[in-house]
């Protein structure tokens, strides 16, 4: 299976009190026929050179590269601006009322009115699908405009 991808590569920084080094890799990734995807994951060193984090360090990339904090949310959406299951994910936290792994899930804040109506379904989850439909045109726009600033292309 083919793979390609237009990732970017910061150069080691040092975070925290441990002085670890962390390395943050982010771009479009896309393998064989599915749909080119954002991710930023990390990989981190401790002061002997042994590995300390890998994958989805969030936390740790925000502390050492906080200039790269607003593409977090962006993890895991493909390149139409939809993220990875979006309604089935965020229909399952809806349900469940977790409200913070929802909009997480969901990258609440990228369209417009995104907070008044997040307070509305909430209390009346039969809107709940359809605002999340409603929603996709705007996570594109908010997507490549965010990509945008950091010079990544949504096209491989």
């Amino acid at each position: 299976m083919t793979s390609k991808n237009n990732f970017k590569q910061t150069e080691r920084r040092e975070y925290g009190k441990s002085r670890d080094v962390l390395r943050a890799i982010y771009g479009f990734n896309q393998i064989g026929e599915q749909k080119p995807y954002f991710s930023i994951t990390g990989k981190g060193w401790r002061f002997d050179g042994t590995s300390s984090v890998a994958g989805c360090c969030h936390d740790e990339i925000k502390e050492a590269f906080p200039e790269l904090a607003p593409l977090i949310r962006w993890h895991l959406v493909d390149n139409t601006g939809v993220p990875m299951h979006y309604i089935d994910n965020g229909m399952y936290w809806h349900q469940n009322k977790n409200w913070d792994n929802m909009a997480s899930t969901i990258v609440l804040g990228a369209a417009p009115d995104d907070h008044e109506w997040f307070e509305v379904i909430k209390k009346e989850a039969g809107w709940a699908e359809k605002w999340l439909k409603d929603r996709l045109p705007y996570l594109l726009g908010a997507m490549t405009a965010e990509m945008v600033k950091y010079g990544i292309s949504l096209i491989l």
